[in-house]
């Protein structure tokens, strides 16, 4: 008793417009998307090369996390940097308090009077 056997498979075809002379054509899905993966040349039934130029969207989401992640990094350098400088700040205007000169590490009665005859340039800056 012989059998027979059937195999069906259902192909999605998806279309595209021919950048050259506008002929609408359709292509597998998988084509598609291997083509648009890759980069490489494929043709239009009137033989006209295609090519899909620019980022993938996975190489644009790829670029978009790293540009936040950098981000977020330098955001985090900021906030460090910004803290060492209240910290060195705080301890300048201590040691300026105690009449101590930030410039040269001396202490004065007078402290405002040294700096501007000892440093005039920083007294103006």
């Amino acid at each position: 008793m012989a059998r027979d056997h059937t195999i069906t498979e259902q192909t999605v075809l998806v279309t595209e417009e021919c950048c050259s002379c506008g002929v609408t054509f359709a292509m597998p899905e998988r084509f598609k998307s291997d083509r648009l993966a890759d980069k490489r040349r494929f043709y239009c039934p009137n033989g006209h090369g295609q090519a899909y130029v620019g980022k993938t969207d996975a190489e644009l989401r790829k670029e978009a996390e790293q540009a936040r992640a950098s981000a977020e990094e330098n955001a985090r350098i900021a906030r460090i940097e910004a803290n060492e400088a209240k910290k060195e700040l705080r301890r300048l205007k201590q040691r300026a308090k105690a009449g101590a000169c930030p410039y040269c590490n001396r202490s004065f009665v007078q402290l405002t009077r040294h700096i501007h005859t000892k440093h005039p340039e920083e007294a103006h800056s």
